[in-house]
């Protein structure tokens, strides 16, 4: 049995909280004894999940100090739990894993152990990057959750041979246990799930629904769940002009329905004809994973990890940059035979059981540790 540290930055509903959670629990199946720490309070979108797992955890309280006091004692908080002997540190994100990095200073005891959750293609601060790539170099080990970044990584520091892959993982009994044949009757429903920010390329995919619709003539609804973050200046602009789009197409804005952050996620996978995942970038997104066992249909963007995980036996691939592309996507789901839909949902159905479990994540998150 280990003592293992898992650090990231709150428990709001992003994919690298989901994952941390996931991994958290799946280390105390093996019998850790595991703790989390976190420093951010705004959403506890997931602390309910991590009550009931029973797991210990510690918040740095919130104060109104300057940026640069409030870091520091982010950093001391840190540094103060660290010297309680545990056999791992683990982070998720840039900036956890510099306050990790800065906290274990000096104490040997702990393997660290820091994790890239998206990609580099992400419009990180020069500064914030920088100081990522300083951990990493001073890190024992580095996990990303996809192929493609960890081949950037690997280029990035060619004498580091602690770099690894392990994507996503899930718990898949519930999967396994189910009929792969759903009902393939449409609904004439589709499903985005991921934040409203620049990353996701909400403006590029309502250009493809009006291409749809002046097409074919009706359009299906929409579903889109997530929150609105447009903190940073090309995420405002996009949201102007997915606001554009909305106002002058009046079918479009009735069909699309804004839910805000869900918990409930896999009812409306199994109520929808496919998951649209557009993205810019991506580190490997668990909607597409958790889609794919959910026996939904996936149309993704050709980046990351997708067109190794997504092939045309097992989804719905797009150039994200061409309206054009995502319309032909999307339209050829609705063209598509039923025996063509059956094959490609249990394709997928069985890839992500066999990649993405829970127990695979975890035992490969061990092995970095114990290598």
């Amino acid at each position: 049995m280990m003592k293992i540290l898992l650090i990231i930055d709150s428990l709001g509903s992003g994919g690298a909280q989901r994952q941390i959670l996931n991994l958290a629990q799946g280390l105390k199946k093996r019998n850790h004894e595991v703790e989390l720490f976190y420093y951010k309070s705004e959403s506890d979108f997931f602390l309910k999940k991590l009550s009931d797992s029973k797991i210990k955890f510690h918040k740095s309280e919130k104060s109104k100090m300057v940026a640069i006091a409030r870091h520091l004692k982010t950093i001391l908080n840190l540094r103060k739990l660290l010297k309680q002997d545990f056999d791992a540190i683990i982070s998720f994100m840039h900036i956890p894993s510099i306050y990790s990095c800065l906290a274990k200073v000096g104490i040997k005891r702990g393997k660290l152990i820091v994790c890239e959750r998206n990609s580099s293609l992400a419009n990180t601060p020069f500064l914030i990057k920088l100081l990522f790539y300083f951990s990493c170099l001073f890190s024992d080990s580095i996990v990303a959750n996809s192929i493609t970044e960890t081949l950037l990584l690997k280029k990035r520091f060619p004498n580091k041979k602690e770099i690894h892959t392990i994507w996503n993982g899930y718990s898949t009994n519930k999967f396994t246990n189910e009929n792969n044949l759903k009902n393939v009757n449409l609904t004439n429903k589709l499903l985005v799930i991921g934040r409203i920010t620049f990353q996701k390329n909400g403006y590029n995919l309502l250009k493809s629904m009006k291409l749809f619709y002046d097409k074919n003539g009706w359009m299906p609804e929409i579903n889109w769940a997530g929150r609105i973050d447009i903190n940073d200046k090309k995420s405002k602009m996009m949201k102007e002009k997915m606001d554009q789009i909305l106002n002058s197409n009046p079918i479009i804005n009735s069909n699309l329905n804004f839910l805000g952050e869900v918990h409930d996620v896999e009812k409306l996978y199994k109520e929808s004809d496919a998951l649209i995942h557009v993205s810019r970038y991506e580190g490997f997104a668990n909607a597409i994973c958790e889609s794919m066992l959910n026996n939904c249909m996936v149309v993704c963007s050709r980046v990351c990890d997708n067109d190794i995980v997504i092939d045309s036996t097992r989804g719905v691939l797009c150039n994200h940059l061409e309206p054009d592309s995502i319309f032909n996507s999307i339209d050829s789901v609705y063209k598509m035979n039923t025996q063509t839909r059956l094959e490609i949902l249990n394709n997928a159905k069985k890839f992500a059981l066999e990649k993405f479990s829970l127990e695979k994540m975890t035992k490969l998150y061990e092995d970095v540790i114990l290598n």
